[in-house]
């Protein structure tokens, strides 16, 4: 069993749909001197470095710092080669026909050249078209609450949080006051969280002195259908987040899960009791999770004989080539996924390549090479060394007595067992971009290993100048202090110089100034 795949052959048009984490990652990395034609298509014309939009919304950041045009690195690629082979078409993508190898794109916009859809040839194509929020089919939620994914929904979350704030000074009674002035967020993941809790620091920070006669009257609440928030964290930050939100009284509703929106209210039940309760709100942002996008759908429905059936992501082979795309079409970022590898049906032909002396057996030495070829060629499989494994194969598959060999039985289990320990990567933006760099270099010649993640932990803001880190290196990290590391991490992962610098210089007009109050 090969890790390696045949080193691909750059040439002919690459098309990539969509300008988030992966496509512009792949985009930015890509030496587009080696291909004929380059084609980046997306409906919006620029990068958004979405960690920072809860940000935003409360005017910590400035909207145009944390984007970069695309259009600056398609000017770049072109310069550096002087090929001007890369362009970039503002479109959406609809669908694909994969007999003549054509992608349709639509013009979303209100300028149009024509209501015909375009057609974009391709000879190998990435989508990276990520994805869009999940309503769970919940009555209401597209008409009633916020959506936090795109620059446009954290711009409507600042006016109408303002907005609220300002009609309750003219609301003649505190209940009604209390209503407009109850800010309620679904889903307590990192985005529902961070967003909270830069709401939390710009009502204490801001709104308590501009609006005095109101703000006492405020209230945060996080609606979470498990025991704690952040719960893809490790157990000990997240509970730890929980509390320091009980700390910095922002409400915690666990273990709930919202059964309808209103115009003004969601109606909540509790996942044990099964008790429903009313709860109004001024502003409700849904952060609830994501759910593929209609091109990603359909594409997924045409390979229906590839793909597994009422999929969400497309899935991939570890290369990102997606099943069942002839090696033609792969897909990185939050709409794809590689696919569980199956071990078992390979189970004769990898015993027959362990056992090297064809002695009808696989030693410990031959199981650890074999072992680490598997790993190899499937890096998503978990688990410890050859020497821990080759123990709890003892422990399993032979009574707990010293293992000697394994058996050609024996050999099925341990494959069964090391395909049930695959595990998923997650829909973040450190995911996206390594894939897009990644599938860089595999597009131009570059390498021959498939994908392997490189996991750099996670991190999230929770209010109150701190911060939770969660690092393979340094542990769990959470207070004060971490605060400066949260900031300098998003930093430093700025896509641009320009873009760095106008973070961190509004961090300091915040820090100087105050948030901006106006209502834009």
């Amino acid at each position: 069993m090969s890790s390696q795949a045949p080193p691909l052959e750059p040439g002919g048009n690459l098309v990539i749909l969509g300008s988030g984490w992966g496509g512009y990652s792949l985009l930015k990395k890509l030496d587009t001197s080696k291909w004929d034609s380059v084609t980046l298509v997306s409906p919006r014309n620029y990068f958004l470095f979405t960690p920072l939009l809860p940000s935003v919304t409360v005017g910590t950041n400035e909207p145009r710092s944390i984007i970069e045009p695309v259009r600056k690195i398609v000017m770049k690629k072109n310069k550096k080669t002087g090929l001007r082979n890369t362009r970039y078409i503002e479109m959406d993508a609809r669908y694909l026909d994969l007999d003549r190898k054509v992608c349709f794109c639509e013009d979303i916009t209100s300028i149009k050249a024509t209501d015909d859809l375009l057609e974009v040839p391709y000879d190998k194509l990435v989508v990276a078209v990520g994805a869009q929020p999940n309503t769970m089919g919940t009555p209401g939620v597209i008409e009633y609450t916020h959506f936090l994914k795109e620059m446009d929904h954290a711009r409507l979350i600042r006016k109408n949080v303002l907005d609220s704030f300002e009609t309750a000074c003219t609301a003649t009674t505190d209940e009604r006051k209390r209503e407009l002035l109850h800010f309620v967020v679904v889903g307590g993941g990192p985005t529902g969280v961070e967003f909270a809790a830069e709401l939390r620091d710009f009502i204490r920070e801001e709104i308590s002195h501009a609006y005095w006669e109101v703000a006492h009257l405020a209230k945060v609440s996080v609606i979470q259908s498990s025991d704690n928030i952040l719960n893809t964290f490790d157990a000990a930050i997240s509970r730890y987040a929980t509390d320091h939100f009980k700390r910095i009284d922002i409400d915690v509703v666990k273990n709930s899960r919202v059964k309808a929106v209103e115009s003004s209210a969601v109606i909540v039940q509790d996942k044990t009791t099964k008790e429903e309760r009313r709860i109004p709100f001024g502003v409700c942002v849904w952060a609830a999770g994501i759910a593929p996008r209609p091109f990603t759908k359909d594409l997924i429905s045409k390979l229906k004989e590839y793909q597994p059936e009422n999929g969400r992501l497309l899935k991939t082979t570890p290369f990102l080539e997606v099943l069942g795309g002839k090696g033609d079409i792969f897909a990185i970022g939050d709409c794809a996924g590689v696919a569980e590898p199956e071990l078992v049906p390979l189970a004769e032909s990898l015993f027959e390549e362990a056992d090297v002396n064809k002695d009808g057996k696989i030693s410990f030495d031959e199981y650890k090479v074999i072992y680490r070829k598997i790993r190899e060629r499937f890096p998503l499989l978990q688990g410890s060394g050859p020497e821990e494994r080759w123990k709890h194969h003892a422990n399993n598959y032979n009574d707990g007595k010293p293992l000697q060999y394994l058996t050609h039985d024996q050999w099925e289990k341990v494959l069964a067992n090391m395909q049930s320990s695959y595990k998923g990567m997650p829909a973040t933006a450190q995911v996206a971009s390594q894939q897009g760099e990644w599938l860089a270099a595999y597009l131009s010649g570059q390498t021959s290993s498939p994908f392997e993640r490189n996991d750099k932990g996670m991190m999230s803001y929770v209010g109150g100048s701190e911060a939770v880190v969660q690092s393979p290196l340094a542990g769990n990290i959470t207070g004060v202090s971490t605060f400066a590391l949260w900031r300098g991490v998003y930093a430093s992962k700025m896509v641009s110089w320009r873009c760095r610098h106008l973070v961190i210089w509004d961090w300091v007009k915040a820090r100087i100034y105050g948030r901006d109050l106006s209502k834009m």
